[in-house]
């Protein structure tokens, strides 16, 4: 109040000068008829015994602070967000790139798988083939052989008939010998004619396997079947060396349109897909984190700004206190793990 008019000023300032200058301001528009200086003369001497109480400059440190705090996060959070919709575009025109190479791998991957299961099945059916050639090349031997080996002991058998015969039926028994022998060689003859050579008396079942195994028609079924083998063998590789080109080209597609990434063992390889997406989606928390600490900064500076300065600052303190607890448990925490 000033004079003898009853007036009433609510200022309502963030610290002691902000009232000041809110007072003096105040006065300066009174319309009194004392004129201005006279005016201005008494605001000095009332302002002068003015007990300005809420002293707000904490508040409006805390409050600034906050603010600022805000605007760096909301900055954050829209990096994030920006590096977020960069890899889900490279993710995006990867895909689209990809689709008709991959379709033309699986083609082709398909198209490879076939001729290893054709080949493979070549082979087994030739492998299969020489057994049973070789099995009955091996019962035809023994067929062919076992008159010569029937007729070598009967030969033996005459002479040692001989050797035991007496004067009189010696030579008789020497007739038989001989036409015994001449029956062997003939059948001997024959067989190795057809086979190479001929068994002997004792071993049939390993000359039948020996000639078998040396047959025209096994060796050649045989080398046919190695054949086979051999392209089996020929076209896994070919598999094998078309799946490496293609992931090569795979690679560098990625590399080109996805970018790289660091392995375990420090070396840049290209970046994969669901890697990519990873990182999408860790941007996109990240943004999201980003904007809710800025929304609850500006939240609480507004809520600041309206409550009234002892409980403002009862709001700051205990949010400190909160903070630095939580640092205290963080060290402890750090020295149990540690």
């Amino acid at each position: 109040t000033r004079g003898r008019h009853s007036n009433v000023l609510h200022v309502v300032g963030y610290d002691y000068a902000d009232a000041r200058e809110q007072f003096v301001e105040a006065f300066n528009r009174d319309d009194a008829d004392l004129g201005l200086e006279a005016a201005k003369e008494q605001v000095q001497r009332d302002i002068q015994g003015l007990d300005i109480s809420d002293d707000r400059a904490r508040i409006t440190e805390e409050t600034r602070r906050l603010r600022d705090e805000a605007t760096q996060h909301e900055h954050e959070a829209e990096r994030a967000s920006e590096q977020a919709d960069i890899i889900e575009h490279r993710i995006a025109e990867y895909t689209d790139r990809a689709e008709p190479v991959t379709t033309a791998h699986e083609a082709a991957a398909r198209e490879a798988g076939h001729r290893v299961e054709a080949a493979k099945q070549q082979a087994n059916e030739w492998e299969v083939y020489t057994a049973q050639l070789e099995a009955a090349r091996r019962e035809q031997a023994h067929r062919d052989g076992t008159p010569v080996v029937k007729t070598r002991a009967q030969a033996d058998d005459a002479q040692q008939a001989v050797y035991r015969a007496g004067r009189l039926s010696k030579r008789g028994a020497q007739r038989d010998a001989d036409a015994r022998a001449a029956e062997w060689q003939a059948h001997r003859d024959e067989v190795a004619e057809q086979w190479g050579d001929a068994p002997d008396r004792f071993n049939l079942e390993a000359w039948a396997t020996r000639a078998a195994a040396h047959h025209p028609e096994v060796i050649e079924a045989k080398t046919n079947s190695s054949q086979a083998h051999e392209y089996v063998t020929q076209t896994e590789r070919e598999r094998r060396e078309l799946n490496r080109e293609q992931q090569q080209e795979i690679g560098e597609l990625r590399r080109d349109v996805l970018g790289t990434k660091q392995n375990v063992v420090g070396k840049r390889v290209p970046l994969d897909e669901r890697t990519a997406a990873e990182w999408a989606r860790q941007h996109r928390e990240n943004a999201a984190h980003h904007h809710n600490i800025a929304g609850q900064a500006r939240t609480e500076a507004d809520t600041l700004d309206r409550l009234p300065t002892a409980e403002a600052e009862q709001r700051i303190d205990a949010r400190e206190t909160a903070q630095q607890e939580h640092a205290a448990e963080l060290t402890r925490t750090e020295q149990v793990l540690a």
